[in-house]
């Protein structure tokens, strides 16, 4: 027996070390993680403050070239040959008073642009322009490789349009304006070679301080920034750009890529560099996908530029990580050897725990069924002494707890089977998983072990069984639903009310609850009630037409008797035949009121189903009052607000209102009548100012005949408030009087919101 428990303990001393070895490795993993990520941030901060030095010393070392361009554009203001040319240029002799032309003048400045040139292999073009005159050259030096081009007078253009003219006649002295990057233009053309250059604008003044013209230094921008870009890039990829998207950079190789300029390539500079531009800011780092890149912007302090400029230099974060690697390796080989460790000694540890747990194990595999101990160690004093005990505890329970259910389980059956109605459950494959013995007994003995576990649909016609189904999925789609149906036992048809109740159990699983009675007598009782309200209608209707005819004739008789004979009759005669027709009149009134009382509940008045505004109802129930002078009827004005039905309702309030108006004492009188609604139902109030009704009286009056003065003094039936009464408790409503004598009555009706269609189904169910 032991062997058949051993893959049981190995597989708790397994997930033993495996706990152990998770808990090793997570740990491992969340040290080397912290030691990782505090290296990264090391690594990252030590090249980020590296990149920024090296970016700072472009950026110096670019600052310091643009003050050299700056100085030698001053220089050569400062020198002899332009101040000789002012004064040349303004004297109307040839020759100035130092006996020197302006030609003169033009070739020793022409001479010292060359020797400026020579020296600065980026410069293309140096000039001197007059702001008069259209802005005419004065002096022009080209440069074409390596080889210098004087320009003729003749060929000498003019510059007086271009933006940089502009922008120096703003010029202090002794200011030089770097000009925005631009195609290089002859005679107001881009050249062929599309250089762009930046010029060093610098003004000369004569002698008076009047600005005469300036001096302009066109540099190669694209030349300039690779010489730069040589000097800075180390093996780092280095790039110079400035606010208006001018680009030039290198590689990661150190190859020098094309320049892009703003105007050919709107948008051409990286997004993520000019996007994080501020006015305010002069250095910044950027932290992209794979490198980091550490911009500085140039000092402009003495520097008149037209836009910011700004040295960048990137690392890639490969190279970054390189210091890293070899501490991540020698972090994860010493977590291996940790985990290795930890399993080793996790299986020397997992034995002696788990080998008590072996032995309950056993223990309780090879205990039989009824028998009271289960040999377990619950003698021991530790955790496996505990947990012996405990389940020996709970084995003892569930044994008690079976045996309850058990009982239960029988005594619910003995319930099921001793009651008279049919009574099962289906699953949602609607078969039948549990029945009683009244529903077993509608199929035949050797039949009946095909009745749990099937559908049972196969011991019907398809018919039945098609209506079978169907109600079985509304009951389980809406919840319930019920049926009359007919079936065939011992011979006889029998007539069965059954409902389908839905409901789940504690896994969730849908079943539905079936209970069927057996209702023939019930509805052989219902179809015998049905033919006698019918027969009772037919009685009443011509008990009322027989009796009518009658007094008819004793009506007409009398009033015949009474016109014939006229003045021959004395005032006795005459009274007692008054008397009679008087009788007559209130015997047929006395009939109308009995047939409407005894309708009310077994016919539907086709006014019920006319939805009407409650005002137009009180306008019809005061046209049909025949109201004495004196009296007034107050109507509500919430009845403008309400929808109700015409009928019964216009009878009642007719009724209270004129059996208020019919008792009233006085000659004057006044009736009012209100109403109010809450979710449920209206309330109606009748109320007046007559003599009131003692509270002896207030349930007598509800009764048939009932009246409490004599109808010789009221004409009346006695009927009214009984059929008020009647309809209001058809409808299930309430109807209460608050009078006392000499205090007046008022009556309150609570009438349900319920159609006069649902009522009916209501009843008729």
């Amino acid at each position: 027996m032991r062997d058949s428990n051993r893959p049981v303990i190995r597989k708790l001393s397994s997930k033993i070390v495996l706990l152990v070895c998770v808990c090793t490795g997570f740990a491992a993993i969340c040290v080397g993680s912290f030691s990782y990520a505090r290296l990264l941030a090391n690594a990252r901060s030590a090249a980020i403050d590296r990149l920024a030095g090296e970016t700072r010393l472009g950026a110096l070392a670019l600052t310091d070239a643009f003050v050299q361009m700056k100085q030698d554009a001053l220089i050569v203001a400062r020198t002899p040959p332009v101040p000789g040319i002012i004064r040349a240029t303004r004297n109307d002799d040839s020759k100035t008073v130092e006996a020197v032309s302006v030609d003169e003048w033009r070739s020793r400045l022409e001479t010292i642009f060359m020797s400026i040139l020579a020296s600065r292999p980026h410069y293309v073009q140096m000039r001197l322009i007059e702001l008069d005159e259209g802005g005419r050259e004065l002096a022009r030096i080209n440069r074409h490789e390596n080889e210098f081009e004087i320009v003729r007078s003749d060929l000498l253009q003019d510059k007086g349009e271009e933006p940089y003219m502009v922008a120096a006649a703003e010029l202090a002295p002794g200011e030089v304006y770097f000009s925005p990057i631009s195609i290089n233009r002859e005679n107001g053309v881009e050249t062929a070679e599309r250089m762009p250059v930046l010029r060093a604008v610098t003004p000369v003044n004569d002698a008076s301080g009047k600005i005469f013209g300036v001096v302009v230094i066109n540099v190669d921008y694209p030349g300039f920034l690779s010489e730069m870009l040589l000097k800075i890039q180390d093996d780092k990829e280095a790039f110079i750009f400035n606010s208006a998207g001018d680009f030039m950079g290198t590689d990661e190789n150190g190859e020098i890529g094309h320049f892009q300029i703003h105007s050919e390539a709107p948008g051409a500079t990286k997004h993520y560099l000019t996007s994080n531009i501020h006015d305010n800011q002069t250095e910044y780092v950027l932290d992209n996908a794979g490198e980091v890149t550490y911009i500085v912007r140039i000092h402009e302090n003495d520097l008149n530029l037209a836009d910011h400029t700004f040295v960048g230099l990137s690392l890639s974060k490969s190279r970054l990580l390189v210091p890293v690697q070899a501490t991540l390796r020698d972090a994860l080989l010493l977590s291996l050897f940790l985990v290795l460790l930890t399993t080793i000694v996790g299986l020397l540890l997992a034995r002696p725990l788990t080998a008590p747990l072996n032995d309950m194990t056993q223990a309780i595999t090879t205990h039989k069924k009824g028998d009271e101990t289960l040999g377990l160690p619950v003698e021991r004093q530790d955790e496996i002494g505990a947990l012996a005990k405990a389940f020996s505890d709970m084995s003892f329970e569930l044994t008690a707890k079976e045996r309850r259910v058990t009982e239960q389980s029988r005594f619910l059956k003995l319930i099921m089977d001793s009651m008279p109605d049919l009574i099962f459950v289906k699953d949602d494959a609607f078969r039948i998983v549990q029945a009683n013995v009244a529903f077993l007994s509608l199929f035949p003995e050797d039949a009946r072990d095909k009745v749990i576990g099937y559908t049972t649909v196969e011991e019907f016609s398809e018919e039945e069984a098609k209506l079978f189904l169907e109600m079985d999925q509304k009951a389980f789609d809406e919840g319930y639903s019920e049926i009359l149906e007919e079936i065939q036992k011992s011979g006889a048809t029998r007539i069965l009310f059954t409902q389908k109740i839905r409901f789940e159990n504690a896994s969730g699983d849908a079943f539905i609850l079936g209970i069927a009675r057996d209702v023939t007598e019930r509805e052989e009782l219902i179809e015998q009630l049905a033919r006698s309200n019918k027969e009772l209608d037919e009685f009443a209707y011509i008990a009322s037409h027989d009796l009518k005819a009658p007094l008819r004739v004793i009506d007409n008789a009398s009033r015949w008797l009474k016109e014939d004979l006229g003045d021959q009759l004395d005032e006795d005669s005459q009274e007692n035949i008054d008397l009679i027709r008087s009788r007559a009149t209130r015997m047929e009134a006395l009939l109308d009121d009995l047939l409407s009382y005894s309708r009310i509940g077994r016919t539907t008045d086709r006014d019920t189903s006319d939805i009407i505004k409650g005002d137009r109802l009180m306008d019809d129930v005061l046209l049909l009052l025949d109201l004495p002078s004196g009296f007034s009827v107050e109507i509500d004005p919430a009845f403008a607000d309400i929808q109700v039905p015409r009928m019964p309702l216009q009878q009642m309030l007719l009724n209270l209102i004129g059996n208020a108006v019919k008792h009233h004492d006085q000659p004057n009188g006044r009736v009012e009548v209100g109403v109010a609604e809450n979710e449920a139902e209206f309330i109606f109030t009748v109320k007046d100012n007559g003599p009131g009704i003692d509270p002896q009286y207030h349930e007598q009056i509800f009764q048939m005949f009932t009246t409490l003065k004599p109808r010789d003094e009221v004409e009346g039936s006695g009927m009214g408030l009984a059929v008020v009464y009647k309809h209001v408790k058809y409808r299930g409503g309430t109807i209460t009087l608050a009078s006392s004598v000499g205090e007046g009555c008022t009556f309150t009706i609570t009438w349900p919101k319920q159609s006069g269609a649902a009522l009916k189904a209501n009843h008729t169910s």
